[in-house]
């Protein structure tokens, strides 16, 4: 049987303006005249090291409260992908109102999930005997960032998470694309979001002396 799919290569996919959050800012436009002036984006900080300062990007935007969010869903992470949703919000409103929900795919790639909060909770359990009563290990797992999205959303359709390093969301984008050209998907929203935590700068950016 013929291959119905026409090879991705030949499969046009249009992009929608992102959503941008780093420690340069938290629009395109001003992460856009902070790189074409040299601003470092980079601050020396010894939170994971103590007494050991490392290079570290920070972000500083102020960002969404989740007090009111389910206890599985409240990490620095979700925090960061709930801000760029808020820069998205009335094109994603408008695109819902067109499309099925069960029609629109979410795929997220992260390598740091909600690791803070539960390193933050492993620490009180070490000094306690127990865990903190706000903790919940779902905010760990790495399919948390696609359930709160897709919670956030009222999606029905695809949602995952993919987690490869440094080339997560990368992957993302490339898993979406393939959701459209197999005709499983008539929209993806596609993206990605790292939080800083101890495991992620101790692995990558410490080395021994």
């Amino acid at each position: 049987m013929p291959n119905r799919l026409t090879p991705l290569q030949e499969q046009p996919c249009r992009l929608s303006p992102p959503a941008l959050i780093c420690p340069l800012g938290d629009d395109l436009a001003t992460i856009a005249a902070a790189l074409f002036r040299g601003q470092r984006a980079l601050v020396r900080d010894d939170a994971y090291t103590p007494g050991r300062p490392l290079p570290l990007g920070r972000v500083t935007t102020p960002l969404p409260d989740t007090r009111h969010w389910p206890a599985a869903h409240r990490s620095r992470n979700n925090q960061l992908l709930a801000a760029a949703l808020e820069r998205l919000a009335p094109a994603l409103d408008a695109f819902r109102q067109r499309r099925p929900r069960a029609r629109i795919g979410l795929i997220l790639g992260t390598s740091t999930s909600g690791i803070g909060e539960t390193e933050t909770a492993l620490a009180a359990r070490q000094h306690s005997g127990s865990w903190p009563e706000s903790f919940h290990y779902q905010r760990h797992e790495i399919g948390s960032p696609a359930r709160f999205v897709a919670d956030h959303l009222n999606l029905d359709g695809p949602a995952y998470t993919l987690s490869t390093a440094c080339t997560s969301s990368a992957r993302a984008l490339a898993s979406a694309k393939r959701l459209l050209a197999a005709g499983v998907c008539d929209a993806v929203i596609a993206g990605g979001a790292d939080s800083l935590c101890g495991l992620t700068v101790n692995a990558s950016l410490r080395s021994p002396p």
